[in-house]
């Protein structure tokens, strides 16, 4: 989902620094997890913390007391953990929560599609309070995503969005016919019929890619036929090579036909 984790062990101290490559909000979270428990028993989050670009976040990590190593920490530990900006002021955590009810705080997130003839998507699940969950739309040939709503309210335009999970929440990807004027159009499929039937092939747009014209079929010949007009003093001449499939029997027969006042 586009989250970074690090995993650390709990006999030691650590030092987590976060640099901005750009101006942006950031969230920064802690989460205590117990082997005995099978859970997590403790979950720090800060929200959209603004750092800006070439500024820099100091987390600390503290070490479990020997007594919380020895004995677990089904109810989460007591460590007290810090996260300083830039001057080195304290930040406060907008949620510190321990023991069951940490496992507790897990929601669902529903995504939909408006209409799956026109687009699909991708997303749903579990997430743990504070984590996020990456969406992903795709439109089908002849439609384009619009964007993610929230109780008809749109949250974003991106295919690709992440969001951040405080409680259950159902987002809907919308999607919409496009508008084309097809004025680029191409062949598809197409081939000749000889022995086996051929087909004129599909018309396609070449713009948004919507089908636009089913083909048809042509009846197979069952043989090779070259055709080609001579005019000469008036008199059209056509000399057809037939060739007669399997009998290796060819010949060359000459239809003659004056051409009438209009050229034909």
């Amino acid at each position: 989902d586009g989250q970074k984790y690090i995993v650390l062990p709990v006999d030691s101290k650590y030092n987590i620094f976060i640099t901005g490559r750009e101006d942006d909000l950031v969230n920064y979270s802690i989460s205590e997890y117990s082997a005995l428990a099978g859970d997590y028993t403790r979950n720090i989050n800060y929200f959209n913390i603004d750092l800006k670009q070439g500024e820099r976040l100091h987390g600390t990590i503290p070490s479990y007391s020997d007594y919380e190593i020895q004995n677990d920490t089904l109810n989460g530990s007591d460590a007290v953990y810090t996260l300083l900006d830039s001057s080195d002021n304290l930040i406060e955590s907008d949620y510190d929560k321990s023991g069951a009810a940490v496992a507790q705080d897990v929601f669902n997130v529903a995504v939909v599609s408006s209409n799956p003839e026109y687009g699909i998507v991708a997303g749903s699940g579990i997430c743990q309070y504070g984590s996020f969950a990456q969406l992903e739309a795709v439109a089908l040939d002849g439609y384009r995503f619009v964007g993610w709503y929230i109780d008809n309210i749109l949250v974003s335009i991106d295919d690709v969005y992440r969001v951040c999970v405080t409680e259950d929440i159902e987002l809907v990807g919308k999607f919409e016919e496009v508008i084309c004027s097809h004025s680029e159009i191409e062949i598809r499929g197409a081939y000749e019929a000889f022995e086996e039937d051929g087909y004129t092939g599909d018309t396609y747009c070449k713009v948004c890619g919507k089908k636009l014209a089913t083909g048809q079929v042509i009846p197979a010949t069952g043989k090779s036929e070259y055709l080609q007009a001579k005019k000469c003093s008036g008199i059209f001449f056509w000399i057809t090579l037939v060739v007669v499939c399997g009998l290796g029997a060819a010949g060359i027969i000459i239809y003659t036909k004056k051409h009438d006042s209009d050229g034909k």
